[in-house]
């Protein structure tokens, strides 16, 4: 009914939501790094699902972490596996530390790189915060920057 508490989290890339237990990774699906969703995507530029500042992006630019304004780090993880591309089909278009408004372009991603080396490019938006609760939107498609993914309080 009331909003009061909640943080958003935005689709970092649009395309189609699914469940976490459905990612064909047992460290995601069993949510045991932390909770969130997985997008398949339909476009190459991940953004950023929040407000705040780029705290981590890792040297491949598989992933990064967001930590927002109000404190809620979301990390976005792009593929299954694809850390062993050593950085292959990602490139940055930001870098860590930079301030982020929800839809800046983060990393660019070569999806037919990926596909050669055989890995799955589904993403994964989530947040570890242990003493937070996740609730789904419940979206079946998302537009990246539009669409809020995730609620947390």
């Amino acid at each position: 009914m009331f909003n009061f508490g909640k943080i958003k989290c935005y689709a970092p890339v649009s395309g189609k939501v699914v469940d976490l237990k459905e990612v064909q990774d047992p460290l995601f699906s069993s949510r045991s790094i932390g909770d969130g969703v997985a997008v398949i995507p339909e476009d190459n530029v991940v953004c950023s699902p929040a407000r705040g500042r780029i705290k981590l992006l890792f040297h491949t630019g598989h992933a990064f972490v967001v930590e927002a304004d109000n404190g809620m780090e979301v990390m976005v993880h792009i593929g299954i596996d694809t850390v062993k591309g050593e950085g292959k089909g990602f490139y940055k278009l930001a870098a860590q530390g930079d301030r982020v408004e929800v839809g800046t372009p983060v990393v660019k991603v070569a999806f037919e790189e990926l596909k050669d080396m055989d890995l799955t490019t589904i993403m994964i938006v989530m947040t570890q915060e242990k003493s937070w609760n996740v609730y789904p939107t419940g979206r079946e498609r998302c537009t990246a920057g539009k669409t809020c993914l995730l609620q947390v309080r």
